[in-house]
């Protein structure tokens, strides 16, 4: 059925040379050549089975079912592996990381720290010299950074400057 098939569309091919042009002639040759290149058979294959893809046999429809779903374990299994992978190499290095960052930074905070005590025992000797400026706080005085219970008012300073001049509105030349 298929041989007659081809023997047809080859005599309607070379009904329709009769009626065309020179230039179309020339295309259907090629055409023609190039179709009589590749095996015929492959092609009464593809076309069987275009026809035929509704009336598969029962096992094949399984086995088209088995290899789909197997195809979808196998991407379901290589994201479990990525997942794994993140959670068993990459997430403890950069854990790793991180724990080396927060001792820099714990190093550096115990660095300054040990800094200003050894700042504030200079001060607190330095000011148990006499003659160094520093007044012991005496517990009847308030203490030095509240605010005085006798105000001053604040004096304005009036300046010598000219009054403003008045410039008119200037209008938009264009748009």
């Amino acid at each position: 059925m298929l041989a007659q098939d081809i023997l047809m569309r080859e005599k309607n091919q070379a009904t329709m040379m009769k009626t065309k042009s020179q230039p179309q002639r020339d295309l259907v040759t090629k055409k023609k050549y190039l179709r009589n290149k590749s095996p015929k058979r492959l092609d009464s294959q593809n076309k069987a089975l275009k026809i035929n893809h509704q009336n598969r046999p029962f096992l094949l429809k399984c086995l088209i079912i088995i290899g789909n779903t197997s195809s979808l374990v196998c991407y379901l299994s290589v994201a479990i592996a990525f997942i794994l992978y993140g959670m068993t190499v990459y997430a403890p290095k950069l854990w790793t990381q991180k724990y080396q960052e927060l001792q820099n930074l714990q190093k550096q905070e115990r660095q300054f720290s040990f800094t200003d005590e050894i700042m504030k025992n200079q001060l607190a000797e330095s000011a148990n010299q006499s003659g160094s400026g520093f007044v012991n706080p005496d517990a009847t005085q308030p203490p030095i950074f509240l605010p005085d219970s006798n105000p001053k008012p604040i004096e304005l300073k009036r300046s010598n400057s000219p009054i403003p001049k008045h410039i008119d509105k200037i209008s938009p030349i264009a748009y």
